[in-house]
């Protein structure tokens, strides 16, 4: 898997109970994020990223640098490209 995992890191899941999915946590231990740059985004309900980015950020190696994530809300994510669009420009990331 290693040579799949690009310098930088996009995690992308959804708040489920909470949290993130365990999927996602055990993605993270069993691969080498060391010195990775991570980018958090997600769908959530009514309770935004609730534990999610604490969960994540405690699976992740010290060494990680995480940036400012993204958040859509389930009933908006069909009209949320614009905001998604101009959070990845704040990145630096051209996407379109």
């Amino acid at each position: 898997m290693q040579e799949y995992i690009s310098q930088d890191c996009r995690i992308c899941t959804h708040t489920w109970w909470y949290s993130c999915p365990m999927a996602i946590l055990t993605f993270i231990r069993e691969n080498d994020l060391s010195g990775k740059t991570i980018i958090p985004f997600a769908s959530h309900g009514t309770g935004g990223f609730a534990a999610s980015l604490r969960d994540i950020g405690g699976a992740l190696p010290e060494d990680c640098t995480v940036l400012q994530e993204f958040g859509a809300y389930r009933p908006e994510v069909k009209d949320s490209r614009p905001a998604l669009l101009e959070w990845l420009r704040g990145l630096g990331i051209d996407y379109e």
